[in-house]
């Protein structure tokens, strides 16, 4: 295995501590994020955290191609658009990642082991949807929960949390759905900006463009 350093905005570490924390993926007591020692960063301490993550062949792969560059976390495949700056990486606990960029808007993509669900959300009763909903809308630190609703993107029910991200004064869309057991997230924020509709246009693309290998 091979070790990536990937250095996160303070924005981009709050979220990946919420994606980790989040009862859907594992526990908060699982957390590994920290900020790197090196002595070349210590300037940027303040407004950058590093996550030390690991890549692992066959759980997160990157491909780019004439066809469209194709990103896959466990079984979840997504088509991306040329250009999108992307970075990946799978957390010792298990949990993929993917970093990506487009314009002013940073995304995170993740998919983990589900601590919560066994199935799939979609296929769940609308009383056992809302009884996750509620057990992921949760603040953590410097991010405080907005709103929180159930909705249905491409063949998916996801529920759609909005936060507000204190230290980066942004707002913060997270979208999660199970499937399989498998929980997967598409989240993303515009640093010291609310989103624009664009920005929203490419969080919701990609939570539909979402497929899911058999």
């Amino acid at each position: 295995m091979k070790k990536g350093y990937f250095a996160l905005s303070a924005g981009a570490a709050a979220l990946a501590a919420v994606l980790i924390a989040a009862p859907g993926l594992a526990g908060a007591d699982e957390q590994t994020a920290e900020p790197s020692p090196a002595p070349e960063a210590e300037e940027k301490q303040e407004s950058e955290e590093v996550l030390t993550l690991t890549q692992q062949e066959g759980v997160v792969t990157f491909s780019e191609s004439e066809e469209g560059n194709c990103l896959t976390l466990y079984d979840m495949k997504l088509e991306l658009p040329a250009g999108m700056v992307m970075d990946t990486g799978v957390t010792e606990e298990g949990t993929a990642f993917a970093f990506a960029s487009a314009g002013g808007l940073r995304l995170m993509l993740s998919a983990g082991e589900s601590a919560l669900l066994e199935g799939t959300l979609s296929e769940m009763t609308e009383e056992a949807r809302e009884a996750y909903r509620i057990y992921t809308d949760f603040d953590v630190e410097k991010m405080y929960l907005i709103d929180s609703a159930l909705t249905e993107i491409g063949d998916q029910v996801f529920v759609m949390n909005s936060y507000y991200e204190e230290t980066e004064k942004s707002a913060v869309i997270l979208l999660n759905t199970v499937v399989d057991g498998i929980s997967y997230s598409v989240s993303g924020y515009t640093a010291g900006e609310l989103p624009e509709d664009e920005d929203l246009e490419i969080i919701m693309a990609l939570a539909a463009a979402l497929e899911v290998d058999d």
